[in-house]
């Protein structure tokens, strides 16, 4: 009997060291625990140390139909589809020149790309360059571009440097239109901030003042005298919210961030509201009207009840310096920073997943 007990005793034994060699299959779940989660993250940052970013400083983004962003840097052209990388520079492509600085798509998909030697169009294979020498581009140095509901491409070049440099332009596809201080009342020859609302308007920010040109007249709102004047200078940013209200951010020491209702401005400031700073160098509204504001200390959310900052002391945001923004269709915030990269944030998670 005892024999018999050791027999079987052996037999399970065997048993069980044989279902313990077993492989298990990672997806099955075992008592006790739990498959690994995968990592759900509100910030990520790319730079040249763990991406294919082309360039330090991000002046500016842009999205296009298939959800990819098209990214304008300091060392080049970059499209990123969440997973791969296609980066674009003067020894690879006819980018005609390696800083990139502004960005915008037209009705037919194609990417027109301002840089510090003029502006090229690209449709994903081809290139058309123009140039001060084969076109009437204002100034070499293109800062700013935007289409209105023609079609037709607005250009803002500029100097800082040399103030007398620069201007406005329009582009029908054949013929261009300059716009400067010797031949319209623009308020300044550097443009640096440029939008266009449902009426056709085009706001123009320069380094002297904001202004608005309907097509015949303009108005320099630092001049106006009534409840419309707006004396700030330096405009980089300019936003349109749902109600058909403008929105700016100035770079300047008294600037801040105001808005336009259409008859008269409410400013904010470090003052009257939590703004870090009054040099506030972009602004985007999203989807559910919230302004987002790129300031020289942080990235600032204002819902129009309460104000959210972002720094590098209270969030992962790797650098306080903001030079563009861009909401993307999956909440995403792309954040494009001066000598630190890009940054993207989400408060439900980042979500990579671009492209269609």
């Amino acid at each position: 009997m005892y024999r018999y007990r050791w027999i079987l005793s052996l037999l399970i034994l065997v048993a069980l060291i044989l279902t313990a060699c077993q492989p298990i299959d990672p997806s099955t779940p075992i008592a006790g625990f739990m498959p690994e989660p995968t990592p759900v993250t509100d910030w990520l940052t790319f730079n040249q140390g763990n991406s294919e970013l082309p360039g330090f400083t991000v002046h500016d983004l842009a999205l296009d139909p298939s959800g990819a962003i098209w990214i304008a840097a300091s060392s080049g052209l970059a499209k990123f589809d969440g997973a791969n990388w296609e980066v674009y520079t003067p020894k690879n492509s006819e980018l005609p020149n390696s800083r990139v600085t502004a960005l915008a798509l037209d009705d037919s998909g194609s990417l027109w790309v301002g840089t510090d030697n003029g502006l090229a169009q690209f449709d994903g294979a081809n290139w058309e360059v123009f140039t001060t020498a084969n076109s009437d581009l204002p100034y070499r140095s293109v800062h700013e571009l935007a289409f209105d509901q023609e079609g037709t491409l607005w250009v803002g070049t500029g100097c800082f440097f040399c103030p007398g440099s620069g201007g406005l332009a329009s582009f029908d596809g054949e013929t261009w239109t300059g716009y400067d201080m010797s031949n319209s009342d623009i308020p300044g020859n550097h443009i640096i901030g440029l939008a266009i609302d449902d009426q056709g308007n085009k706001w123009i920010g320069t380094t002297g003042a904001l202004g608005r040109y309907d097509g015949e007249n303009w108005t320099n709102f630092s001049k106006t005298g009534d409840s419309t004047e707006l004396r700030v200078n330096d405009v980089p940013g300019i936003a349109l919210d749902a109600e058909e209200g403008v929105w700016i951010s100035s770079g300047s020491a008294n600037g801040g961030v105001a808005h336009f209702d259409g008859e008269s401005w409410t400013r904010y400031t470090t003052d009257n509201s939590a703004l870090p700073t009054n040099y506030a160098e972009e602004i985007t509204v999203d989807r559910a009207g919230s302004k987002w504001i790129g300031t020289r200390e942080g990235l600032v959310k204002f819902d129009d009840e309460n104000w959210t900052v972002f720094s590098m002391e209270n969030s992962d945001l790797p650098a306080n310096w903001i030079w563009g923004i861009l909401v993307d269709d999956k909440e995403n915030v792309w954040i494009g920073l001066s000598a630190s990269g890009l940054a993207v944030y989400n408060e439900g998670g980042v979500d990579l997943d671009l492209v269609d």
